[in-house]
């Protein structure tokens, strides 16, 4: 009834959700991978940023293009329209190809107050800390011990991420002996359940409270994620998530565990299809609004996410300050971007934006809602509103 109530009491909307959000498969079973059903079928996927300079001619992209990547990166000041163009973006695709996106706000989190945007995507606002985040993010840790031992070590990886000092060897070891059998025996596993262990070991084992159990405990102050939706399930529908008052640590836990479930997730299923022309089906759109920060963080999660799935149907649009923002980034994200959209910014260009664009650019100069771009290798000028 609730499907219904949001298809507005369109048959053809009904089926479509029923399709995407319902009729999902296990991603595991019997230890195989299951694959989702495509969202749509293959077929371009083109969006209109602007007009060009000088010449006024509409310009267009095709994301899902033969032989380039379909990421895009957008950089700009405040106030110059970066965020703007993305909303637009992601809306031009979702409209196309009814694909389910997954927005992660990590700026001032004034997205979730977008009502339009929720209702057209047909996403569910979560506000964390208030609202967790229904993922069972340890989803098939149990089904082997080797699954279980690379959940451990890549929750350990996040985990350390966001502790203000960095832990030495002796705890990283116990939090991998604390942790594997918790994750190699149980389902739905939360954040609590994991604090739990950790305590419990520390006390069997006779060591005292340092920094480990001391961050646990801070992040678990508030509930962040409940382990109730699969991420079969989870990713086939749309989400805006914002962190505007949360903190930091929680911020960027929660971001790095998202990531590195939907990077699970994508491992276990088949490439998406392509049409007779190369085109390759969307099945997933990610966003990140004022991603510096995760940047900067070098996750493993986003690094996966950007440079190995999509062949899985997945497009990555990630909106930041400033070039600046990508540089010892660590993995070369720009180097897996297919279109990069640089409106007004002081910043200096990195060498690899200056490798982009064949040579020097200067996005100072830069009018307010008019980015730089490429096409066909060269840098383009482009009014986007």
């Amino acid at each position: 009834m609730d499907d219904w109530n949001e298809a507005e009491g369109g048959y053809k909307k009904f089926v479509e959700m029923l399709i995407t959000r319902r009729a999902v498969l296990p991603d595991r079973l019997g230890g195989n991978a299951t694959p989702i059903a495509e969202t749509v079928s293959s077929g371009a996927v083109n969006i209109k940023i602007g007009k060009e300079e000088g010449n006024g001619e509409p310009f267009a992209w095709t994301v899902n293009g033969v032989g380039y990547s379909p990421h895009i990166a957008i950089m700009g000041q405040v106030g110059s329209g970066k965020t703007r163009t993305m909303l637009e973006a992601i809306l031009q695709m979702h409209r196309q190809t009814q694909a389910p996106v997954l927005l992660l706000d990590l700026g001032k989190g004034e997205l979730a107050d977008n009502a339009e945007l929720a209702r057209e995507l047909g996403a569910e606002v979560l506000r964390v800390p208030q609202n967790p985040i229904g993922l069972d993010m340890f989803h098939g840790s149990c089904a082997s011990e080797d699954i279980a031992s690379d959940t451990v070590l890549g929750f350990r990886d996040s985990l350390t991420k966001v502790m203000q000092s960095r832990p030495g060897g002796k705890q990283l070891d116990h939090i991998r002996e604390a942790l594997k059998p918790l994750f190699s025996r149980n389902v739905r596993i939360s954040m609590e359940g994991v604090r739990d262990c950790l305590k419990n070991y520390y006390e069997e084992n006779e060591i005292n409270i340092d920094s480990v159990i001391s961050a646990i405990n801070d992040l678990t102050e508030r509930t962040i994620f409940r382990p109730e939706i699969a991420p079969a399930d989870f990713f086939s529908r749309s989400w805006i998530i914002t962190f505007g008052q949360a903190r930091d640590t929680v911020k960027n836990l929660a971001a790095y565990l998202l990531l590195d479930a939907l990077n699970v997730f994508l491992k276990n299923l088949q490439e998406a299809s392509r049409d007779s022309e190369g085109h390759r089906a969307i099945r997933l759109i990610l966003a990140v609004d004022e991603a510096k920060n995760l940047l900067a963080s070098r996750h493993q999660g986003l690094s996966d996410n950007i440079r190995l799935h999509r062949s899985k149907g997945l497009v990555v649009l990630l909106a930041s300050q400033s070039p600046d923002d990508y540089k010892g980034a660590g993995d070369d994200y720009l180097e897996n971007i297919g279109l990069p959209i640089c409106f007004k910014t002081n910043a200096v260009a990195t060498a690899v934006i200056q490798n982009m664009f064949k040579g020097k650019v200067n996005f100072a100069a830069l009018d307010t809602g008019v980015c730089l771009t490429l096409k066909d290798g060269r840098a383009l000028r482009v009014k986007t509103f």
